[in-house]
């Protein structure tokens, strides 16, 4: 379906690679609306980029962590939103605002007759105290308050946070957890379960966003003390790169493959690995509520998970016994872990993985778009599967 010309969204990222942002572009292209998209960047996984049908406009880098630093960015960045806004003969059927930082731009850009969806997928400040903490939560009050849908990815982000910041935006509150994208409705899943044979070691893998030194570097130290029983392989990149590229070259049993396209080399990286490790430093509160995107793509491939125990993500990966939990707090937590992981039970894990039912795990496209307003065209859902 072509959109319609006259009928356009706003769409605030804060970032240009983030597969999540995509698949809601795709969703509102489903519809027939063109989508406007004003994006920050943010130096890493730019090779992952957004519908090639949506009018992407840049507002230029920012650097994770340096919030202060960013303000004049995002005063910059509003000029030229309001800038290109007024070259349009139409506004706006709707904006959609991912995050703080896009919400607070959309608030100061866009006028209270423009409804706004508020997207949530990580919980921000959730640590800050005293007076900055009240100015955070005082702001986001009132982006909820104006917000006319509230998208979070995790019911844990309701009940946590939002129930108390605003118990009126309640009502509002899509949980659209962050599943696959579309695109994998046509990739074959796993035949067999991961199976570790005795001659060989078993393969740990971590993929995403190289953070949380905490309980990412003791990884590596692990891994390299035990090279005749584990390998590891890190596909991505981040603030601990540095630290990664050192680990391959002190060990030859740790591998760093750099960055990846998403979706296009998710099979290829699940394939290569028996075991995910997906625990992030659950002493932030956000690590705690939230449902990270690994949790569908390591089932969908049948590899067994690892994760964080003090997390409703780990309650999950417990449910559907689809992996292992460790706890953080505990000294030497990797290495205790890898002495007590059986071939076994990572073969009774992937099989249980492979259980879980794709509709589960994949974005469905007769769903994916329950979020955006009724704007009186018919919701054809053609999308072709075609990433760019």
């Amino acid at each position: 379906m072509s959109p319609n010309e006259k009928i356009r969204a706003v769409v605030i990222s804060p970032a240009i690679a983030q597969p999540r942002f995509h698949r809601r572009v795709e969703a509102i292209l489903d519809v027939g609306v063109r989508p406007v998209v004003y994006s920050f960047r943010r130096g890493l996984y730019e090779g992952n980029r957004y519908p090639s049908a949506a009018q992407v406009i840049d507002l230029g880098r920012v650097e994770d962590r340096k919030y202060f630093a960013r303000l004049p960015k995002l005063s910059r960045a509003l000029l030229q939103i309001r800038r290109t806004e007024n070259t349009f003969r139409y506004p706006p059927a709707f904006v959609l605002a991912f995050g703080f930082d896009a919400a607070v731009l959309a608030l100061a850009a866009f006028p209270r007759a423009v409804p706004l969806i508020y997207e949530v997928g990580d919980l921000r400040g959730g640590d800050a105290k005293g007076a900055l903490a009240w100015a955070l939560r005082s702001v986001e009050r009132r982006i909820t308050r104006r917000a006319t849908t509230l998208i979070v990815t995790s019911p844990g982000f309701v009940s946590e946070h939002y129930a108390k910041l605003d118990p009126a935006c309640v009502s509002k509150a899509h949980i659209v957890e962050n599943k696959l994208s579309r695109w994998f409705l046509a990739v074959e899943r796993r035949s067999q379960p991961v199976s570790v044979a005795n001659d060989r070691r078993i393969r740990i893998g971590f993929v995403g966003n190289l953070r949380y030194p905490r309980t990412f570097l003791p990884l590596l130290d692990a891994i390299g003390a035990r090279p005749g029983q584990y390998e590891l392989h890190v596909y991505g990149d981040g603030h601990l790169r540095n630290e990664v590229e050192a680990a391959a070259q002190r060990h030859d049993n740790v591998h760093y493959h750099g960055a990846f396209r998403n979706p296009h080399d998710l099979e290829e990286i699940y394939r290569t690995i028996d075991i995910n490790y997906v625990v992030y430093d659950d002493d932030d509160p956000n690590v705690r509520v939230a449902l990270p995107n690994k949790l569908y793509e390591s089932a969908f491939f049948g590899v067994p998970i690892v994760a964080a125990s003090r997390t409703v993500f780990a309650q999950r990966v417990r449910a559907l016994d689809i992996g292992f939990s460790v706890n953080t707090t505990e000294s030497d937590f990797v290495g205790r872990l890898l002495d007590s992981i059986g071939r076994d039970e990572v073969e009774l894990c992937s099989r249980s993985a492979l259980k879980v039912p794709t509709a589960d795990l994949v974005e469905q496209p007769e769903k994916s778009s329950g979020w955006i307003p009724d704007l009186g065209l018919a919701k054809t859902h053609t999308w072709s599967g075609n990433v760019e």
